[in-house]
């Protein structure tokens, strides 16, 4: 006698996760973070949760390397063989970014759900990556990193996708500037001509040198009694200018000031300072000048 034995019913798996948006990148502290929510990935034909991703960081070409041109003629092209298709983005960073001399910069890493600390601002989930070691390999100071994911399902099958270029901050601050005492009755005399002592009470005066660094570098003005802190009036932006004057009653005559420069970028400030300027009381000075004849 015969037995039959059922099994079943069995579903095959013979495609790949799926994904809606591309992973979100952030900076944390000391950390880059990749994260993603429970719809970026999904699969028709498994009801779990993804928890098995392969992750490798890389280089793309330097900002100034990108033919801005060339960019988004490319895009549309690519968006003509493969109309619509979610891989089209990653296509083309793929054959894009490839040609213009991408490389990886960590090995293949390995992402599991079970194994890894609850994300808290990813429903998905997310892994991070030490932020200095990327600050290091950008050499160039204007490279653009990328991160290559291959998300697995639990057949097996793997969708392989990147994230959009992003930049990480700077590991250096600004340069060094040089500020310049200005007298306030002469702000605009050429060359400039630092001064020690002016005799206009109540104002100041000064102009900088532009800090060195390749990224946008945004200034903060100030002055203080010493060189250090800005104890007298507070650091307070400025935009489009290396001039700046000061009036303001704090400012007494007999004392010396300093002129205080912070200039800001993503890695912190410095601060830079003029070397001091006395501030006389010209009137002062004239009224017991008496001349005698003989």
């Amino acid at each position: 006698m015969d037995n039959f034995y059922t099994f079943g019913p069995i579903l095959i798996d013979q495609t790949p996760p799926l994904n809606k948006i591309l992973p979100n990148v952030i900076v944390e502290k000391d950390q880059i973070v990749f994260g993603w929510d429970d719809y970026t990935f999904y699969d028709d034909e498994q009801t779990e949760q993804i928890d098995q991703i392969y992750f490798q960081i890389g280089t793309c070409c330097p900002l100034k390397d990108i033919n801005y041109f060339y960019f988004p003629l490319m895009y549309v092209m690519m968006l003509q063989v493969f109309p619509f298709t979610k891989q089209c983005m990653f296509l083309f960073n793929k054959v894009y970014f490839t040609a213009h001399g991408a490389s990886a910069v960590s090995p293949y890493l390995e992402w599991r759900l079970d194994d890894s600390p609850r994300c808290l601002t990813f429903t998905g989930g997310c892994f991070k990556y030490p932020l200095r070691r990327l600050q290091i390999q950008d050499t160039d100071n204007s490279i653009l990193f990328h991160l290559n994911m291959h998300v697995y399902n639990n057949a097996g099958h793997y969708l392989s996708i990147s994230t959009e270029p992003f930049k990480v901050p700077s590991l250096y601050p600004p340069g060094q500037s040089i500020v310049y005492d200005l007298d306030p009755e002469y702000p605009d005399s050429t060359p400039l001509a630092d001064v020690d002592v002016h005799f206009k009470s109540s104002d100041l005066c000064a102009s900088w040198t532009d800090a060195t660094h390749h990224e946008t570098v945004s200034y903060e003005v100030g002055v203080g009694l010493t060189n250090l802190t800005d104890d007298i009036i507070a650091f307070q932006h400025v935009k489009e200018t290396t001039l700046f004057y000061f009036n303001s009653s704090v400012i007494q005559t007999d004392k010396t000031y300093f002129f205080l420069l912070l200039p800001n970028c993503s890695a912190g400030s410095t601060i830079s300072s003029s070397d001091g300027v006395t501030v006389l009381d010209g009137e002062g000075l004239r009224n017991p000048l008496v001349v005698q004849p003989g």
